[in-house]
């Protein structure tokens, strides 16, 4: 969701919605530096819950806030699609407008200084020249598909040896601290690598609010609990 949106809930924001959808299916789906510990932690920090209490003050979703409003939001992650990072900074740029705060008048000064440089990197980079590339985007109502668009075409298409492993099959006997109690270790590779898997996925499926149960999953539950019972469950007969 919007961190707008958490502010004031009849605002249509379907563009920065749009935006956070694509970020969690790029961490949950593609190739990335973070190892699954970390992976989870980064989710769960950009996906927290943000709550405005009685005083206005506003609790969780810092990570959020920042993400949009830094430069370096994919300095401590990023996909191995170089041009992937590219499209994700620069629709957070256009989306962080809404956060930034108008320059002062010591920003506009330096900002003014900057430009007599002619120096274009220099100028984007004062607090007066993020603030107006931020805001130019707001101009054009079609810049986040134009955006997409744009960045789909140099996007090369994944091949099949650089597709992610591991699928989004939900494990029910994953443990907590698997790095700590990991029932796979000394058993080979491919065990400790079938575990990590099923932690990748498992981890990520239990988030608070992402979880969709499917009839695979519910099927598989329904099972074995009859196989922990001892015996076939009992079939209620249907009174409708």
């Amino acid at each position: 969701m919007s961190a707008l949106l958490l502010r004031g809930v009849n605002e249509l924001d379907d563009r920065e919605t749009a935006y956070w959808v694509l970020l969690y299916m790029a961490l949950r789906f593609l190739k990335n530096n973070l190892s699954p510990h970390h992976l989870y932690q980064t989710v769960f920090g950009l996906f927290d819950q943000s709550i405005e209490g009685d005083d206005g003050r506003v609790f969780g979703g810092d990570m959020k806030a920042s993400h949009l409003k830094h430069a370096d939001r994919f300095e401590v992650f990023h996909f191995d699609i170089p041009q992937l990072v590219d499209m994700f900074n620069e629709l957070a740029n256009g989306l962080s407008a809404r956060y930034l705060s108008p320059p002062s008048e010591s920003d506009l000064e330096l900002h003014r200084l900057v430009i007599k440089g002619e120096d274009p990197q220099l100028i984007n980079a004062t607090p007066a020249g993020k603030y107006y590339a931020a805001h130019q985007y707001s101009s054009d109502k079609m810049w986040f598909m134009k955006t997409l668009r744009k960045h789909a075409e140099k996007i090369p298409l994944p091949s099949p040896q650089t597709s992610p492993s591991n699928g989004s099959k939900r494990t029910y006997d994953y443990y907590h601290n698997y790095t700590i109690n990991n029932p796979a270790r000394g058993r080979g590779v491919a065990s400790e690598r079938h575990y990590q898997s099923a932690i990748y996925s498992s981890r990520l499926d239990g988030l608070a609010g992402l979880l969709l149960p499917s009839p695979m999953s519910s099927l598989k539950r329904g099972v074995d609990d009859e196989s922990d019972d001892g015996g076939e469950r009992k079939r209620m007969k249907n009174t409708s």
